[in-house]
């Protein structure tokens, strides 16, 4: 019995066809920031808080520190699925009750305007994301999250499924297990996925993982920025403008922010920019609930990236030198915030969750028992300076041993890591556009003028508290050794809020609202100038949409067409695991099912010999030259094919490879060798044959 067939056609336009289809990836986000928006307006009155432009940040904030405190060292330890979707549960009902326990007290206060400005900017960013593939899947980690996500829900076991071969294995690294955003968004879409199953709707855990993700994020930067304008700014509109072109034309349409805003290690620098946010509350009403929230805050970041239990350390060690005079109970309080953080940094640097359980209980017990005589002993500034040149010293000599020398300014200065990492270099100017130069500039001007002019203040301080003892030539070798990633803590010093918070107190520094108005102006058309504001930044050509791209499911309509073929006949046979030999990546986030032989860079995977010589025939080496890889056996394919098992091949009829032995050498089309062992395609498209043994 023939299987339905469903074709894309290449006589439709593609951006209509994803218009009129799968728009439930859009309806969840919005369900989500409602329910945020709700639960986040009772936490803040729980709390005593002061109405706030945008409260979904609060509620999103306090699941994903529940979630990294709840369940960060049971995903670490590879747990059951039913663990994590129980525990969510209960606490999904928990929020319920407290929001029914405070519905009728809350003030329910909504700023229509705001929430319009909002919108606004969130479409307008999402516009670029529509217009964007996700790029390189082997140059990125884009596969690692998606498959991540989209394999763990539902399954047995967690990270019990190869993300880059579908076949049962344990790969892992530490470092990912503890992301608990992740195995959120996990239990979310197998929720999801089980309504839409219930209502008929269609629904595929890649695209709804991704456009669900990338809205929350830019959802969350752009409240943030407005959140941070009407808080800290003297002037407003002057900072908005500046803020808001700045952001918007420029950090906002890097590859990492406009397409890859699902990362954990993108919301990352948001989550930073709101801890950021509460702690300046903290230094003006200095009530212990904006500490909590601040402290909260810095939970969800480590639940979306492990850089940020590195950058927890470092933000609570220079502000450590400022709270001690506002908290009494200050290493306490660091001992119980800091636990959950050194679990998961010892877990990574040991290679072993229980050592690294060990390791923070050893550092976190001494804080909370030693609590008073720790706060004598630093109760005095002076003991803290010395503290603090102890620890300059320290830094310098370490990276003096590390790099053999008296000073290493490659570091500091050389670091290239915008280009491979979700960074920017603010110190890298050559062959640079000339809007990243711009925005660098004027980061730097801002630091420096708020350094000369406002060091009296709290923020003011800290940073230069963490460019004394970390951030600098001399101290940062060390750094760059212990954590290779180390200037992901530059989120610090410029998240969205700082960048606001600097800008203004530049603004408050000139003191003539004509000249700051003009200023703010010149500046806001000099992005505007250097930057289109209706395409996309295409960092790379990758990122450029072909022909007959679906941009609702971030991949051409064929691809998609014969990936539905693919799953209709899957389910009508109800086969669990099949063999599939496809180039399409996303193909395991799709169906998840099956195991697969993708053609990741050179990476062979752990297959029998039959399996290794078809890597050879359906994935030509298209990265670089590698002279270890033996030349492709394509007159014996149908063999391999036969040895292998293999179940299903898609085979593009575009690609073409060359066989040194036909003929004397001879380029052969994407499906000849698959046509000569005895079959034919039982579905075709315009570009791809889907083949069944």
């Amino acid at each position: 019995m023939q299987i339905p067939a469903t074709s894309a056609g290449n006589s439709r336009n593609p951006v209509l066809i994803a218009y009129n289809k799968n728009m439930v990836y859009f309806v969840i986000p919005v369900i989500l920031t409602v329910y945020f928006e709700i639960f986040g307006q009772a936490v803040l009155y729980r709390l005593k808080k002061n109405p706030v432009l945008f409260s979904f940040p609060a509620g999103f904030i306090v699941w994903l520190a529940f979630a990294y405190l709840s369940t960060g060292i049971l995903t670490a330890a590879n747990c059951l699925f039913r663990t994590i979707l129980i525990i969510y549960g209960l606490f999904f009902l928990a929020t319920l009750l407290f929001i029914g326990r405070h519905l009728k007290n809350i003030p329910w206060e909504f700023n229509w305007k705001a929430w319009l400005i909002l919108m606004v900017a969130v479409v307008y960013l999402a516009s670029f994301s529509w217009r964007t593939t996700l790029g390189d899947l082997d140059g990125f980690d884009s596969l690692t999250y998606i498959n991540m996500v989209c394999n763990n829900a539902g399954i047995r076991q967690l990270n019990t499924t190869s993300f880059y071969y579908g076949i049962e294995s344990v790969d892992l690294s530490l470092q990912y297990r503890f992301q608990s955003y992740y195995y959120l968004a996990s239990v979310l879409l197998y929720i999801t996925e089980r309504i839409c199953l219930l209502l008929h709707v269609t629904f595929y855990r890649m695209p709804a993982f991704v456009w669900t993700c990338q809205i929350l994020f830019f959802l969350m930067t752009c409240s943030l920025l407005l959140m941070g304008v009407e808080k800290s700014a003297k002037y407003r509109i002057q900072t908005a403008v500046l803020a808001l072109s700045a952001w918007l034309l420029f950090y906002q349409k890097m590859y990492f922010t406009s397409v890859l805003g699902f990362y954990g290690n993108t919301l990352r620098t948001t989550l930073v920019g709101f801890a950021c946010l509460w702690l300046y509350e903290y230094f003006i009403d200095r009530q212990k609930e904006s500490r909590w929230l601040f402290f909260l805050s810095l939970l969800a970041a480590c639940a979306a990236s492990s850089s940020a239990a590195f950058i927890t350390f470092l933000f609570l060690y220079a502000l450590f030198f400022i709270l001690m005079d506002m908290d009494n109970h200050l290493f306490r309080h660091y001992g119980l915030v800091l636990f959950m953080p050194a679990v998961n940094l010892f877990a990574v640097i040991t290679n072993n969750i229980n050592r690294g359980i060990l390791t923070a209980a050893a550092f976190s017990l001494p804080l909370i028992l030693l609590d008073k005589p720790l706060g004598r002993l630093f109760s005095t500034h002076r003991s803290r300076r010395i503290m603090l040149g102890l620890t300059v010293i320290a830094m310098y000599g370490l990276s003096v041993m590390t790099t053999g020398r008296l000073m290493d300014l490659s570091v500091f200065f050389g670091s290239t890591n915008q280009y491979y990492d979700m960074t920017l270099n603010y110190f890298l100017f050559a062959g640079q556009p000339a809007i990243k130069i711009l925005y660098c500039v004027l980061v730097l001007a801002m630091l420096a003028g708020a350094a000369v002019f406002r060091h009296d203040n709290e923020f003011i301080m800290l940073d230069l508290i963490l460019i004394l003892a970390f951030f600098n030539p001399l101290c940062c070798p060390f750094l760059n050794r212990l954590v290779s990633v180390y200037y992901r803590a530059y989120d610090i010093i410029i998240n969205p809020f700082t960048f606001v918070l600097l800008a203004d107190m530049c603004f408050s520094r000139i003191g003539n609202r004509r000249i700051t108005y003009g200023i703010a102006g010149v500046l806001a058309c000099g992005f505007l100038m250097l930057e289109n504001p209706l395409t996309p930044n295409y960092f790379h050509s990758s990122f450029i949409p072909p022909e007959n791209y679906s941009a609702i499911n971030k991949m051409t309509e064929d691809e998609y067409d014969i990936i539905v073929q693919l799953d209709n006949t899957l389910r009508y046979k109800q086969q669990l695991m099949p063999k599939i030999i496809t180039n399409n990546k996303l193909t395991q986030s799709m169906l998840n099912r099956g195991s697969y032989y993708f053609g990741r860079k050179n990476e062979i995977g752990p297959w029998s010999a039959a399996e290794k010589e078809l890597y050879l025939i359906f994935y030509p080496n298209r990265y670089w030259v590698d002279d270890k890889l033996p030349p492709a056996d394509y007159a014996n394919a149908c063999s391999y094919l036969k040895e292998a098992q293999i179940d299903y091949v898609v085979v593009n009829r575009n690609d073409l490879f060359y066989d040194p032995v036909f003929k004397g050498g001879t380029w052969l089309g994407g499906n000849y060798f698959v046509s000569n062992c005895g079959t034919y395609p039982f579905y075709e498209n315009s570009t791809f044959s889907l083949y069944q043994y």
